[in-house]
């Protein structure tokens, strides 16, 4: 039997990366008005849209000054460049999913063995304190639409080529994908998220948890069910 294609979705911040990447980078070049943004986004007071535009265009440094600092800033979590030898080996499409900016992930990545994995982030050009920025998957329609980019329509566009999905992430920013997602492997709030829900999947520390899984699965002609019956762990 020919299985459908599978597809592994990535979040960035405090996923892909071991780090908040953002507040790395705003940590080295920001001043103290990004923390009052911060504080500001986790009241509620404003959304991740305002928060990180505002604070991005409160820096004096260029986009290529942030970029080239960037790598040695953010390091990746443990397993990612397995993860992504595997998917290679497997013929699973693997991408990033991600509210943050373009900018900064893909000068991560550029660094390490994932510099060919698709990013799907918000796009930032510009001056700095003039910086305008780019949701190339917004959806007005969203009830998260503050966050961004609509990681529900990213999703969506890999499912309609019959791809089945395993989404990878930590956060609120997190909880509407996973919901539509076929298996998750979460951690922190997402982890709790998926346990309230009984949705399906598994708590992972590093991505070697989550290649472990999928390796010993081969065996089994292992995909995950559409909204499937695996086991939560």
């Amino acid at each position: 039997m020919t299985h459908a294609p599978l597809a592994v979705l990535v979040d960035f911040d405090d996923t892909a990366a071991a780090q908040n990447a953002a507040e790395a980078v705003l940590e080295q070049f920001g001043d103290a008005e990004w923390r009052t943004l911060r504080e500001a986004f986790r009241r509620r007071v404003i959304t991740l849209r305002e928060y990180q535009e505002q604070a991005f265009n409160s820096i004096g440094a260029s986009l290529e000054e942030m970029s080239q600092a960037a790598p040695g800033l953010v390091s990746l979590r443990p397993g990612l460049d397995r993860l992504h030898s595997f998917c290679q080996a497997h013929d699973i499409q693997l991408a990033i999913v991600t509210n943050s900016l373009d900018f900064y992930v893909r000068a991560i990545l550029t660094a390490s063995a994932l510099r060919d994995t698709p990013v799907h982030a918000v796009t930032a050009i510009g001056q700095p304190g003039g910086l305008t920025f780019q949701y190339p998957h917004a959806d007005d329609s969203c009830p998260d639409w503050g966050w961004g980019n609509c990681k529900c329509q990213v999703l969506e566009g890999y499912r309609q080529d019959g791809a089945r999905i395993i989404y990878i992430g930590d956060g609120r920013s997190d909880l509407c994908v996973a919901r539509r997602a076929d298996y998750v492997f979460a951690r922190s709030t997402l982890l709790d998220h998926c346990r309230e829900l009984g949705l399906p999947h598994q708590g992972f520390h590093d991505f070697t948890d989550v290649v472990d899984t999928m390796e010993r699965s081969l065996d089994t002609g292992w995909i995950p069910p559409r909204h499937g019956a695996w086991r939560s762990a």
